[in-house]
């Protein structure tokens, strides 16, 4: 069984060291609503879909956005 879980885990590895999408919730409504972050995304290399990396131990109890992360944002990405 290691093995195969090795496996996965090398098919799911990003294709570079910088996500290309952040991964975020909304909480709130109307004027008073604001985007969680929950993580980033990475674009997996030669092949189609994206790999997520959420960041801690959330309870994710409704849908999460992707927003494509603009070259002048990639630092605040990290």
């Amino acid at each position: 069984m290691s093995e195969m879980r090795s496996n996965t885990q090398n098919q799911n590895r990003p294709s570079s060291s910088r996500p290309s999408h952040v991964v975020k919730t909304r909480a709130g409504y109307g004027d008073k609503a604001r985007f969680i972050r929950l993580g980033v995304a990475y674009e997996r290399e030669g092949k189609e879909g994206l790999y997520v990396r959420l960041t801690g131990k959330q309870v994710i109890d409704d849908g999460f956005y992707l927003f494509p992360i603009e070259e002048n944002q990639a630092g605040a990405a990290q």
